[in-house]
């Protein structure tokens, strides 16, 4: 309210308001934080600095400042990979790491007390909660369109999705193209050509932790039934 009445006054003042906030939460909650900023953008009267990713040599400093050593090169890049640099996330993915003990101190420093691989394959819980809760909030019928397209890949198109739960091409792009265009679960890529000249959506998950958390909830026989529709 503040920020709505400060930036809609008529008097000149020589004041510049700026206010932070995870797109992540207000999305989730569906805050009225996410309206107000695009009716102000849209009329000028604000301007939106989206933050960049975190750089692996970020990732790199930030876990010295938390282990008062070097890092390991093998967790770094690991949770670079599995967070794509999101801060959020690189903070909930090594506070798991942490409290699941899979690093030990030795006396030159740290080093992973799992395997890689099996590190790797961890979703905190906490991290889980928030991507479920993205995730639940699209309509039940996108939620089996989504199940599908995480077993696409990271990105996928609307005929495949279509293709393999043997549903009508246009009702299932309609469908990915009202959630791409909310941006917290997929976004759009532009349209696929196929050989015959017909035209799909292509779609990417947010991060590859949307693509991740949707799979696991697909129980195996199902899954084995999806992998082999997208096959086939």
């Amino acid at each position: 309210d503040v920020f709505s009445t400060l930036a809609q006054r008529q008097e000149a003042a020589a004041l510049l308001v700026v206010g932070t906030y995870r797109s992540v939460d207000a999305a989730i909650a569906d805050h009225p934080v996410r309206a107000l900023k695009r009716d102000l953008v849209g009329r000028g009267l604000c301007a939106e600095i989206a933050m960049d990713l975190l750089s692996e040599t970020d990732v790199a400093s930030f876990l010295e400042q938390q282990l008062g050593h070097e890092p390991p090169q093998e967790l770094t890049g690991l949770i670079h990979r599995r967070t794509e640099g999101n801060p959020l996330f690189i903070v909930s993915f090594f506070s798991n790491l942490v409290a699941k003990e899979c690093l030990r101190e030795e006396e030159d420093g740290w080093a992973l007390a799992r395997p890689v691989d099996e590190i790797e394959a961890l979703l905190p819980d906490e991290l889980r909660g928030i991507l479920e809760r993205q995730v639940d909030r699209a309509d039940a019928a996108a939620r089996p369109l989504l199940e599908c397209a995480s077993v696409v890949g990271r990105d996928f198109d609307s005929r495949s999705v279509a293709g393999a739960l043997d549903l009508d091409l246009a009702t299932v792009e309609s469908t990915l193209e009202e959630l791409g265009q909310r941006r917290d679960v997929i976004r759009p890529l532009g349209v696929l050509r196929a050989d015959d000249g017909s035209l799909s959506g292509r779609y990417e998950f947010g991060h590859v932790l949307h693509q991740h958390a949707l799979y696991d909830r697909i129980g195996l026989m199902r899954r084995a039934d999806l992998h082999r529709r997208v096959a086939e």
